[in-house]
């Protein structure tokens, strides 16, 4: 589910429940969940709001949370020969392998 809305809204408290209900009523393991938000304050936010709510339920947290940049990021270093990569630099970036007709075919 994504959900766009102004502050104030309700969207972690709505993020939270959806959260739950995967994991409680769908029985969807908490370690097959990532929990995406695009910045580092509104991941820690999520992830502290569903640490306090399974606490109060006295069920363990294990769903993972992330930024969508590093969940990219680790996919990326994860798979980059399968990406057309060609190998990772000394400071962990990609190199294109010549031939970038990969990505365009």
């Amino acid at each position: 589910t994504i959900s766009f809305s102004l502050p104030g809204t309700g969207k972690t408290q709505t993020a939270v429940a959806g959260l739950l209900t995967a994991e409680l009523y769908h029985k969807i393991p908490g370690n097959k969940i990532v929990a995406l938000s695009f910045t580092k304050l509104a991941t820690v936010e999520l992830m502290n709001r569903h640490a306090d709510a399974c606490e109060k339920m006295r069920i363990h947290q294990n769903v993972r949370f992330s930024t969508l940049h590093k969940l990219c990021s680790e996919v990326l270093h994860t798979y980059y020969s399968r990406l057309g990569f060609s190998k990772l630099d000394n400071s962990g970036q990609l190199t294109y392998k010549e031939n970038v007709d990969y990505f365009l075919n």
